[in-house]
């Protein structure tokens, strides 16, 4: 806990350097909440004069989508190096949780609310960062998050909660993707789980699992993307090697049920071999054919 003789309204000029301007009545709020919520005289957390803990920063940040994140303790440094961490977008800046003393990169060096600061402090400081920001790029569709403490739980935000997040639990679910599985039993199939893509193979014993591909140093992304382009060199070669007609058929719908699943345009065009020159110079033939005939059927 910050101690109450750091200085007098420490904790609104550190908010205010860091974010924006507030009342001290909304500091007080707070207090009066977290002594509530403890039991505890209000005066644990403030008193007259325009003190106010690190713990009513803390709760007043958090309110507002903003986290403190350990970054020093006891001289050693927790987290990525300050130079980096300045680069990411949701950092605010950094925040002595003893002295209260608050420091905000300028594009140029570290600055408190009175004075440059060229190292900041490892004894007792956190990260100020706003908690939204990595899940910004995924407001407008349903994305899900698990974890790896949790095995059989994951957590899924949909938009017509407005990403509210439902704790879904899977264990216990067997028997539901065995279901599923079956319905595919005389063919292999692909399968993914949060480390490695999977194929599995049905056999006279059961699945037999083979790993295809594991992305524990991966970003999932970059997995599928090395995945599909390797199995389209495959699928290419075969064809070509097979000499059948139907499989770019059979090609052709799959990647066209992928492009209509991802919401995608065609445009006939598109899938034309002829240049936009050529194409128009073919739709001029053709008006000046159809006005030709149109004058040929008048005589």
């Amino acid at each position: 806990m910050s101690d109450f003789k750091v200085g007098a309204k420490k904790a609104v000029v550190a908010i205010e350097h860091l974010l924006y301007n507030i009342s001290e009545s909304e500091l007080t709020n707070v207090a009066a909440f977290l002594a509530q919520e403890n039991s505890v005289p209000v005066t644990t957390y403030c008193q007259k004069g325009g003190y106010w803990t690190f713990e009513v920063v803390e709760r007043f940040l958090l309110q507002r989508g903003i986290k403190c994140t350990k970054a020093g303790v006891g001289g050693k440094w927790l987290l990525d190096a300050p130079r980096f961490l300045r680069e990411n977008p949701s950092v605010v800046g950094f925040l002595d949780t003893l002295t209260l003393n608050s420091f905000k990169w300028d594009g140029a060096q570290w600055k408190t609310p009175t004075a440059s600061c060229t190292i900041l402090p490892k004894q007792s400081l956190v990260v100020i960062h706003k908690m939204w920001i990595p899940f910004e790029k995924f407001y407008d569709k349903t994305f899900h998050v698990t974890t790896d403490n949790d095995k059989w739980t994951r957590y899924e935000c949909h938009p017509t909660s407005c990403w509210r997040m439902e704790t879904v639990n899977y264990e216990g679910c067997k028997s539901a993707v065995k279901q599923t599985m079956r319905e595919y039993k005389k063919s292999p199939i692909m399968m993914s789980n949060s480390k490695e893509i999977l194929m599995c193979k049905p056999t006279s014993k059961g699945w037999k699992t083979e790993t295809l591909l594991n992305y524990e140093f991966l970003s999932l992304q970059a997995s599928a993307k090395q995945v599909s382009e390797s199995l389209s060199t495959l699928l290419v070669d075969h064809i070509e090697c097979s000499g059948g007609d139907r499989g770019w058929t059979v090609m052709a719908h799959a990647l066209f049920s992928a492009f209509q699943h991802l919401k995608g345009r065609l445009n006939p065009n598109d899938l034309s071999n002829f240049s936009e020159e050529e194409i128009q110079t073919l739709k001029d033939y053709e008006m000046t054919y159809l006005e030709k005939m149109n004058q040929t059927e008048e005589v």
